[in-house]
C-alpha cells in the first residue's frame, strides 16, 4: 500500500497575498509497483481548531480555502517513490481559519491517498415469493 511522509508546509506572506508550498514524498509498496494501482490523491489544508487551545466557538477543523491543492490520480509508474512539490498564491483573507480579523490562525497540510482498486457493483435480486401477509 502507497504511504506519505515528509510533508512540510510553508506559507510566506508578502502585502495581501500568501504563497502556500507543500512538499511530500508518495512511497510505493512491491504490490503497487507490480500493479501499478491508482490512488486518487487529495492535498489540501486544513485549519486546525481542535487542540490549539482556541475558543470554543472557533469550531472544527475546517478545509480551507474550499479547493484542493491537488485532486488527481496517481500510479507508481514502476517506481519507488515520488517528490511532490505544490505552490499556490492564495490572499491573506482565504487562510484566515478562524474568522477573527485579528489573532492566530492554525494551518497544517493533509495529505490523502484512497485507492481506486478494480471492483464492480454486484447487485443480485432472489426469487419472488407471493403471499398474503
Amino acid at each position: 500500500m502507497a504511504s506519505v511522509s515528509s510533508i512540510k508546509l510553508s506559507i510566506r506572506i508578502k502585502g495581501a497575498s500568501a504563497l502556500v508550498r507543500v512538499r511530500y514524498n508518495i512511497r510505493f509498496d512491491d504490490y503497487d509497483r507490480r500493479t501499478n494501482l491508482p490512488y486518487i490523491e487529495k492535498c489540501y489544508l486544513i485549519g486546525d481548531d481542535t487542540n490549539v487551545g482556541d475558543s470554543i466557538f472557533s469550531g472544527g477543523d475546517d478545509k480551507i480555502p474550499r479547493e484542493n491543492l491537488t485532486y488527481r490520480t496517481v500510479r507508481s509508474g514502476g517506481v519507488a517513490r515520488i517528490k511532490r512539490d505544490y505552490r499556490k498564491t492564495y490572499s491573506r483573507h482565504e487562510l484566515n481559519e478562524d474568522g477573527w480579523p485579528d489573532g492566530m490562525d492554525e494551518i497544517r497540510a493533509k495529505v490523502a491517498l484512497l485507492p481506486k482498486t478494480p471492483t464492480k457493483t454486484l447487485i443480485k435480486e432472489s426469487n419472488l415469493v407471493r403471499n398474503n401477509y
